[in-house]
C-alpha cells in the first residue's frame, strides 16, 4: 500500500471484533492509478489488514463506493475495501465501450493495492466486473459473492441483444435524470418516495445522496458524481462482453451468487423490481452456489442491508477457515 497515492479522509479507526461501530467511523480515501485512470478506493479499518481475509467490495451502474458504508459498519472488525468504477464516484472518468474494461480496471486497481486470496463482493454491474477481474487475475480472490450480478444467459450474447438497452435511436432514459441539486437534504427529498428509493433503507439513501454530488461545473449548487450521460452508456452496452461465459467458467474458487425476484417478460430487465441474471448462473460456475431471494428487487444491497452485511459475513468467515484458494490452470 505504501506505493499508492493517499488522502486522509477521516479519523482512522482502530476497531476490533467485539467493539461495536459507531456513525463517526471514517473510511481513508486511496486515488490508485489502474492503467492510468485514477480509481478511488476507500479502506475501513487499516489496523484490521492481515488479521482475516479482505473484503472487497464493488457498486452497481450509477452508485458509488459510500454505498456500502451501512454494509460495513455491520461487519466489524474486518478490513473492508471499497472501489468506485470508472465515471463513478470519486474515480477518474474514460469512455466505456467495452464491460470487460470495468473488471479490467478492478484487476489494475487489486493489483497495485496488494490484494490478495480476497473476498470479493460486486453488485449488478459491479458482480460483472468482479467476475472478469477474478478470471483475468486469479490471485486477488479467494470467494466472490455475486449480489444480482448483470449477467445474461449465454444466447443473448450470442444474438447480442442487451434487454437493458432503450429501442434503436434512443439514448436510456437514465440519460435524462436529474443533474442538480442545492442540496444533499433536496437530493433526498427528490428522490425518497420514488422507485426503486422509496424502499431505499433510510441510511444507505442518506449516505448515496451525500457522497453522490460534487460542486456543480457552473459553480451553484451540485451535480451528480456519476454523470446521467455516462450512466447511460454503461446500460447501452450492456451486453457487450460476449466473452462473460468464459470468464465464468475459468472461475475455480467458490461463488454464491444471490439473485432477486426472476423477471417474466423482457421489460422487466429494465425495471429495478427485477433481476438481470441468468437463473442458471451459479450452475455455470465449478464452486456455485445459487441463493434466490424473490421477495428483494434488484437493489438487494439498499433494500436489505443487514441480510446483504450477514451473507457477506458467513462468506468471509468461511474463508477463513479453509484453504485460501485453489489455483486456476
Amino acid at each position: 500500500m505504501d506505493a499508492v497515492e493517499m488522502k486522509r479522509t477521516g479519523d482512522q479507526v482502530d476497531s476490533a471484533r467485539d467493539r461495536p461501530e459507531t456513525e463517526t467511523e471514517q473510511p481513508q480515501l486511496h486515488m490508485v492509478d489502474a492503467g492510468g485512470l485514477p480509481l478511488a478506493v476507500f479502506e475501513w479499518r487499516v489496523s484490521c489488514r492481515g488479521q482475516g481475509p479482505s473484503i472487497v467490495l464493488v457498486h452497481a451502474t450509477g452508485f458509488h463506493a459510500r454505498c456500502w458504508d451501512r454494509i460495513v459498519r455491520l461487519l466489524p472488525g474486518r478490513h473492508v475495501l471499497a472501489i468506485e468504477l470508472r465515471g463513478h464516484g470519486r474515480s477518474g472518468s474514460r469512455a466505456l465501450a467495452h464491460w470487460r474494461e470495468l473488471g479490467a480496471d478492478l484487476a489494475a486497481a487489486g493489483q497495485r493495492l496488494g490484494v490478495r486470496d480476497a473476498l470479493w463482493a460486486g453488485h449488478s454491474a459491479g458482480g460483472h466486473a468482479v467476475t472478469v477481474a477474478a478470471a483475468l487475475e486469479p490471485s486477488l480472490c479467494a470467494r466472490l459473492v455475486l449480489i444480482d450480478p448483470v449477467i445474461f444467459a449465454p444466447e443473448a450474447y450470442a444474438r447480442g441483444w442487451n434487454p437493458m438497452a432503450p429501442p434503436p435511436g434512443q439514448r436510456h432514459p437514465v440519460a435524462r435524470r436529474r443533474n442538480d441539486f442545492a442540496s444533499v437534504e433536496e437530493m433526498v427529498e427528490a428522490l425518497r418516495t420514488r422507485p426503486p428509493y422509496v424502499q431505499f433503507d433510510a441510511v444507505t439513501l442518506h449516505d448515496y445522496c451525500a457522497h453522490g454530488l460534487k460542486p456543480a461545473a457552473g459553480g451553484a449548487g451540485f451535480e451528480l458524481c456519476c454523470a446521467p450521460a455516462f450512466e447511460a452508456g454503461v446500460y447501452e452496452t450492456g451486453a457487450s462482453n460476449r466473452e462473460i461465459h468464459d470468464a465464468v467458467r475459468s472461475i475455480r474458487v467458490p461463488v454464491t451468487v444471490l439473485r432477486a425476484k426472476e423477471p417474466t417478460a423482457a421489460e422487466h430487465y429494465r425495471d429495478f423490481a427485477y433481476s438481470p441474471t441468468w437463473p442458471a448462473l451459479a450452475a455455470a460456475f465449478e464452486a456455485g452456489r445459487d441463493v434466490p431471494l424473490p421477495s428483494l428487487g434488484h437493489m438487494i444491497p439498499m433494500l436489505a442491508p443487514e441480510r446483504t452485511a450477514a451473507l457477506i459475513a458467513a462468506e468471509a468467515d468461511a474463508l477463513a477457515t479453509v484453504r485460501p484458494r485453489r489455483e486456476n490452470p
